[in-house]
C-alpha cells in the first residue's frame, strides 16, 4: 500500500544548518510513534531515484 503525505521542512535553529521536519499525525500513529524515540533512515539511491525507508528504531 503506497500512502503519500506532505510535510513542510524548517530550520531547527540559528546555530548551524540543521532541519526539522513534523511528522504527520497517521504517520505517528502507524509507526507508533512517541516524543523521545528515535527514528531510523535507510537511504538507497538507483537510477537517478532516491528511496527513503523511516523506521522507529528499537
Amino acid at each position: 500500500m503506497l500512502m503519500k503525505v506532505k510535510s513542510k521542512v524548517g530550520k531547527a535553529n540559528t546555530i548551524n544548518d540543521s532541519l526539522r521536519v513534523i511528522i504527520p499525525q497517521n504517520v505517528k500513529q502507524i509507526l507508533q510513534l512517541e516524543a523521545g524515540d528515535t527514528l531510523e533512515w535507510k537511504i538507497n539511491s538507483e537510477n537517478d531515484k532516491i528511496v527513503i525507508i523511516v523506521e522507529k528504531s528499537e
